[in-house]
């Protein structure tokens, strides 16, 4: 009963490290196009070609990184 208990508990904390590791391409991609998608629009608000998405651009790569180095701080891996 205990081993049948350990292997359960085994399989659910890998199966949360892979969805959460699965979903780190997700972040990436989210934050930089949203960050780019931002920097675009106001560029062709303001007609400042291109600092706003260069600015902005760097924001979401930044956010990026900060969510995988909050990920391998808190050991979720």
């Amino acid at each position: 009963m205990l081993k049948k208990y350990l292997a359960y508990k085994l399989r659910k904390m890998e199966l949360q490290q892979i969805s959460w590791a699965s979903t780190i391409g997700w972040y990436f991609c989210a934050s930089i196009l949203i960050g780019l998608g931002i920097g675009i629009g106001l560029d062709k608000w303001l007609g400042t070609n291109p600092w706003f998405t260069i600015i902005f651009l760097g924001y979401g790569i930044a956010a990026a990184f900060k969510y995988l180095y909050d990920g391998a701080k808190s050991e979720k891996w």
